[in-house]
């Protein structure tokens, strides 16, 4: 226990320490991420805050698991480094999503020649274990979703990073309680991480973390998430092994896993590749509705947390159902606010249809 804390504390405190003079430096070589039709934020703001996140995370590990890293987690590490590179090059020259997509395809690689992979889907659509080809195949595409789930939840002040501080604690407190202290200690590490940078990127922000953060974030979520699902069946039927574990991760992972297929589906249904930007996003919504940054994150969160009270009350239920039930009730939400936001325009442009004909009528 004592050295998790020293963990989230290490790793809070040199987040902290890092932050004030990166926004220095992003700010005396211009490199602020500036306003464009599908920003959420009207000025200039420094980016590059996953480097604070990147350090933290890494001199804290090191630090503490330095010989069990170092030697048996090897590509873990190398992983790392290279989807930091492969984030700090595209905030500095922007990317084609072609050229992300390679580089986040190779970190996969590493990660599952690591030895993480999938090998069971907990009863998804009838699959329970996977042959090697299919286990290699769905890690594969499951560590590329949850990077991009990451990176694109990432769209207003304070959002991503409270989003993945509620993920790195649900599943950093079950691993300590399991046992699974390395990777308590990576998620740990990012929970103090994250909690150091909100100080600075809750509304309104002074920094955002941008892709060096964000896929990062994405890709330690990813690992912790496949190993969360691994040690479920090591420790099958004991007290703190989970009934409907995917089910749960699911619910963990909610809100960014929700966004990122519904504009996935939206575009592609709209005949636009899924990777072209636009502001159709759950905290676009928000904002459209007429929240305001602080509110649409905090809105955001609390419906993650919703989901995994939900689905832990209920998870006695068969995985498949389980999950259907979880997307049936964020469509309820996405259609009531879709609603709200129709309503808000029809009442403006008849204000302003009202206010035009008093103007003429006085003329």
């Amino acid at each position: 226990m004592t050295q998790t804390i020293l963990i989230f504390f290490g790793s809070f405190v040199v987040t902290i320490l890092l932050l004030p003079g990166i926004i220095q430096v992003v700010q005396q070589k211009c490199l602020q991420d500036q306003p464009n039709y599908r920003a959420a934020h009207q000025v200039s703001t420094p980016t590059m805050g996953g480097i604070a996140i990147f350090a933290a995370i890494f001199i804290n590990l090191l630090f503490w698991n330095n010989a069990e890293i170092l030697q048996t987690s090897n590509y873990i590490v190398l992983g790392l480094f290279f989807i930091f590179l492969v984030g700090i090059t595209d905030d500095l020259i922007n990317l084609s999503p072609i050229k992300k997509l390679l580089g986040q395809s190779i970190t996969a690689g590493l990660l599952i020649a690591s030895g993480i992979k999938l090998t069971s889907l907990y009863g998804l659509m009838g699959i329970e274990s996977l042959t090697p080809i299919m286990s290699y195949c769905c890690t594969f595409l499951f560590i590329l979703l949850i990077i991009n789930a990451l990176n694109l939840i990432d769209g207003i002040d304070g959002l991503a990073g409270s989003i993945a501080l509620v993920i790195s604690l649900c599943l950093g407190v079950w691993f300590y309680v399991v046992g699974a202290m390395l990777y308590c200690g990576i998620a740990f590490a990012l929970a103090g991480a994250l909690l150091g940078f909100l100080k600075y990127n809750f509304a309104p922000a002074s920094i955002f973390m941008g892709d060096a953060g964000s896929l990062v974030i994405g890709y330690l979520i990813a690992m912790l998430s496949i190993q969360f699902l691994e040690f479920n069946q090591i420790i099958i039927e004991t007290m703190f092994s989970f009934e409907n574990p995917l089910a749960i991760l699911v619910s963990i992972l909610f809100i960014p896993l929700f966004d990122t297929l519904r504009v996935f589906f939206v575009r592609l249904s709209n005949g636009y590749s899924p990777f072209r930007a636009d502001k159709n996003h759950l905290h676009h919504l928000l904002l459209k509705a007429g929240f305001k940054h602080q509110k649409a994150t905090l809105t955001l969160v609390s419906l993650n947390i919703f989901f995994i009270a939900f689905t832990y009350n209920f998870q006695f239920l068969n995985v498949s159902i389980l999950i259907v039930l979880q997307f049936i009730l964020a469509m309820i939400f996405t259609i009531t606010l879709e609603k709200t936001i129709k309503n808000k325009t029809t009442k403006s442009a008849n204000q302003k249809t009202v206010f035009t004909l008093y103007s003429s009528s006085k003329k």
